[in-house]
């Protein structure tokens, strides 16, 4: 079945398997990813290892009232988020983000109003600053507005500074025509970041007092179906700033490493897929005055280095 309006099950389209393009300065050992410097003739910060920001990530939470399917554990992803939340909260967070699908689709206005609500009072109860970006599965029944009014969140494209690391969170939940995504009325395989947000990117990217995180739910490295249909566009943007330590996606589900001119595109493990609370990704990651950072992750999150 050929899923349609934002509200097929993903589960139905064969992924591409997984392929870290490595550079000869990346290398693998002991699980981690460790890679020597990313942009080429950027130096920020002084000499040493001080942390200035860590912030939590989160992706593709799938919070809904109904019957596991496809290996995604809808009921358990509560339990999923509580977990990660403690094992999170003992890194001392400056802030938190989840990367998108927030919840899963459905078509009952009410109800998906009810699983946004929830899940956004779990994370005001943590207590931590958080910041959501908007996923495909956020949208089947409600428009951004509305997301934005249930959530307390931008609701947007955003950026936050954290120890003069600007972290810039994007919305590619447009559709090619520019048009943004609203109650279903989208295919999630077509996703855009338009024009107006890519002039703001360069803005911010130029405007940035240090080294710049891009967040984003829909992939920015070339994975059919699963990546914003500009994406090439987006990435010289980012390459020409000289400016970003790291891309940081959802989505996609599956840990997954890509190193594109020099800059690592990370996808994270998502917290629905698997039936216990152990089966699922969390990460925290920490940006050192020197430029370099560490993704710690959790569980089945694979764990990073990023050493300029």
């Amino acid at each position: 079945m050929k899923p349609v309006n934002g509200m097929g099950p993903e589960e139905r389209i064969e992924r591409p398997a997984p392929r870290a393009v490595l550079s000869r300065r990346a290398f693998l050992q002991a699980g981690s990813l460790f890679l020597a410097g990313a942009a080429s003739g950027a130096a920020w910060g002084r000499l040493g290892r001080r942390s200035v920001a860590k912030v939590g990530i989160l992706a593709d939470l799938h919070h809904a009232d109904k019957m596991e399917a496809g290996g995604r554990y809808y009921r358990m992803a509560l339990p999923k988020l509580r977990e990660a939340f403690r094992l999170q909260a003992r890194e001392g967070l400056d802030r938190i983000v989840h990367l998108g699908d927030l919840v899963d689709s459905v078509k009952d206005v009410d109800q998906e109003e009810i699983a946004i609500q929830t899940v956004a009072n779990e994370f005001r109860a943590f207590g931590t600053p958080y910041h959501f970006l908007m996923g495909n599965h956020c949208l089947s029944a409600v428009d951004k507005c509305r997301y934005r009014d249930l959530t307390s969140t931008a609701g947007r494209h955003e950026h936050f500074d954290v120890g003069g690391v600007r972290f810039l969170c994007l919305d590619a939940c447009f559709r090619s025509d520019a048009r943004p995504y609203a109650r279903g009325n989208f295919d999630w395989r077509d996703a855009a970041i338009p024009f107006p947000q890519r002039a703001w990117l360069r803005h911010e990217l130029r405007d940035a007092p240090g080294p710049c995180v891009v967040l984003v739910h829909q992939l920015l490295d070339p994975v059919p179906n699963y990546c914003v249909s500009n994406h090439e566009e987006v990435r010289n943007i980012l390459a020409r700033s000289g400016k970003v330590l790291a891309v940081i996606q959802g989505h996609y589900h599956q840990n997954r490493y890509t190193e594109i001119d020099g800059i690592p595109y990370i996808v994270l493990r998502s917290l629905i897929e698997g039936p216990n609370v152990t089966d699922r990704g969390s990460s925290v990651l920490q940006v050192f005055d020197d430029g370099s950072a560490v993704l710690k992750g959790f569980s089945l999150q694979h764990s990073y280095a990023l050493n300029r």
